[in-house]
């Protein structure tokens, strides 16, 4: 009889990953409450650049990425509205104005980069809306 032959597994290249399955509901709740992403590094203790391998490689993650950042953006704007009705006592516009554009990427104004192809001229937006 054939002796069975136990294949050796191949030990993983580099250090072991920090990443944790319960660090996408985590997330989500660190966004949640208006946090940035980034800042999330200071939860876990890793590097920023860890959380974007983290959101390539573990798509679970990604997905918490995206809906962290809805849920900030809703408590964000929540927090606008209720500040543009008085309910919000001492509120810091300037401080708001700023978040809006660090964190949420909030512009003020639309950039154009006009490109002429003879005689045609078209203006590309971006993701702005055209209503």
């Amino acid at each position: 009889m054939p002796r069975s032959v136990k294949k050796k597994k191949k030990k993983p290249m580099g250090r072991p990953t920090k990443y944790k399955e319960e660090y996408c509901e985590l997330l989500i709740n660190h966004m949640s409450s208006g946090l940035s992403f980034e800042s999330f590094a200071g939860v876990v203790l890793v590097n920023q650049d860890t959380l974007h391998e983290w959101c390539k490689k573990h798509k679970n993650f990604s997905e918490a990425k995206k809906m962290g950042r809805s849920r900030g953006c809703l408590a964000y704007e929540k927090l606008i509205l209720a500040a543009a009705q008085g309910q919000v006592q001492n509120f810091n516009s300037t401080a708001a104005i700023w978040f809006g554009k660090n964190v949420h990427g909030w512009r003020d104004k639309i950039e154009a980069d006009i490109k002429s192809d003879g005689f045609k001229i078209s203006l590309d937006y971006g993701k702005a809306s055209k209503d």
